[in-house]
């Protein structure tokens, strides 16, 4: 078989219907592909989707009931047929090329094992004003562009998880996500991705397709503050698990583990949001509170030996 698609999805079978909808017609009839789905809940709704879709594609369905993203794609990988297997989340919609460019990539490119593509939000009501600019927004919304040329990953820039796609051996070769982090039912410690891909891309090429592109469709509740915080606190966390000792922080001062400097800009950051919200700099204020969060979520990380998850992954 020529391509697997994995979709896992936890209670969201409106979300993921759409999603469904938009892949009718990625490849011809005579294409050898599939479409799992991986229940991560065991929800009645997304599997009466799976089987109202069954006729207008090659899907299939697997309930895994262990909470967690990585545990539900985890339990999938044994299950792939294609050569190349790619992921994305169930609240995208693809561009009517989106998989067969990045099939044609990886034909053009056999020497190549990982393949990202472009990322574009679309806005149930309308972009904010900061978004453009802020900092967080390619972790916090995938938003990932990076011209309109092929070119490899590297310097610390990954593909996303929307649209991100690996050549099947890279599972045959043992590798598996790491199940610790991600999202976990209603719990999130955020950067699997970035975690695993950190760990192929040490030994395999990457590249990007932007032909390759999906549309990541962004709700109004994921602009508020409170989200926004959440979700930097959760990559904060992440961090610690996969990146908790920085080679440019080797040789700083450290308290209980921690940069020094670290603290320091908690306090900063948090006397900045308010002065930027005194004087009504509302873009100012957002970016430097979700760097307080990000920055205390690290802490919280590393003291609470988050990092002891790394221990049971396949590395």
């Amino acid at each position: 078989m020529e391509l697997t698609l994995l979709i896992c999805t936890h209670k969201r079978a409106t979300s993921l219907q759409e999603t469904l909808n938009g892949l009718v017609g990625q490849f011809p009839s005579s294409f050898d592909w599939e479409i799992i789905v991986v229940d991560n809940a065991n929800d009645i709704s997304t599997q009466q989707v799976v089987k109202d879709l069954s006729d207008r594609l090659p899907i299939s369905l697997i309930i895994e009931k262990k909470p967690g993203q990585n545990s539900a794609r985890n339990s999938a990988i044994a299950s792939i047929k294609g050569e190349l297997v790619v992921f994305t989340d169930d609240d995208i919609t693809p561009q009517k090329n989106w998989l067969l460019s990045m099939y044609t990539a990886s034909k053009e490119h056999p020497d190549t094992a990982v393949f990202g593509g472009k990322i574009t939000p679309v806005w149930q009501s309308k972009q904010p004003p900061w978004q453009a600019s802020a900092w967080f927004s390619s972790f916090v919304y995938a938003d990932q562009n990076l011209g309109v040329e092929q070119l490899t990953y590297e310097d610390g820039v990954l593909p996303s998880s929307p649209n991100m796609a690996f050549r099947r051996y890279i599972f045959d070769e043992g590798l598996r996500f790491n199940e610790k982090i991600g999202p976990i039912g209603s719990k999130r410690i955020s950067g699997s991705e970035s975690e695993f891909l950190s760990r192929v891309l040490a030994n395999h090429k990457g590249l990007y397709i932007p032909e390759s592109e999906v549309f990541h469709r962004i709700t109004d509740n994921m602009l508020q503050r409170s989200y926004l915080r959440k979700r930097c606190y959760a990559m904060g966390l992440g961090m610690a698990v996969w990146a908790p000792s920085p080679t440019s922080e080797k040789n700083i001062p450290h308290i209980f583990g921690v940069a020094r400097y670290r603290l320091g800009r908690i306090i900063k950051s948090c006397f900045l949001t308010i002065y930027h919200q005194v004087t009504l700099n509302t873009q100012k204020a957002i970016e430097t509170e979700c760097q307080a969060a990000l920055d205390i979520g690290f802490c919280i990380g590393i003291w609470t030996n988050l990092k002891d998850a790394l221990k049971t992954t396949n590395i």
